[in-house]
């Protein structure tokens, strides 16, 4: 093995470690902030308050889906630029195997984009005279 081999060889695996890092550091980092972003959006609204939706735990949400599954892909077409062998066909696994996580995070950030539909008030009670059963037809005060 010569020297130039052996050199591209460590250069190989020390892109792949560390790209490897900064995207498991990058999932953790964008999944804190979906959940405190998620629970901060979950306060209670205060009487005289109107409520006010929030995208920001939805988007959050469909940034990790995309970066769980497109960040192995991306080390992996890396790896093969790099011609490290074995490499590309591990992170392609790790890449399917994120995908139902990624799936399931992503429709929840779909879901949390679209505000659900804020309940109508009740309707105000009626002023017209109306018959009851068993009872007179006749109206309260004439």
């Amino acid at each position: 093995m010569g020297e130039l081999s052996l050199r591209r060889t460590v250069s190989s695996a020390l892109g792949v470690a560390g790209l490897t890092a900064l995207w498991i550091a990058g999932v953790v980092a964008l999944a804190l902030a979906a959940f405190f972003r998620m629970l901060d959006s979950a306060d209670p609204v205060q009487p005289g308050e109107q409520a006010v939706h929030d995208p920001g735990p939805g988007v959050l949400e469909l940034v990790l889906a995309a970066v769980l599954v497109g960040g192995p892909l991306l080390i992996a077409a890396l790896a093969r630029w790099w011609r490290a062998p074995g490499v590309p066909r591990a992170y392609v696994v790790v890449a399917v195997v994120a995908a139902l996580p990624a799936l399931l995070v992503g429709v929840m950030g779909w879901r949390d984009l679209r505000p659900e539909p804020l309940e109508a008030p009740p309707p105000p009670p009626s002023s017209r005279c109306a018959e009851h059963s068993g009872g007179a037809n006749t109206c309260p005060g004439g």
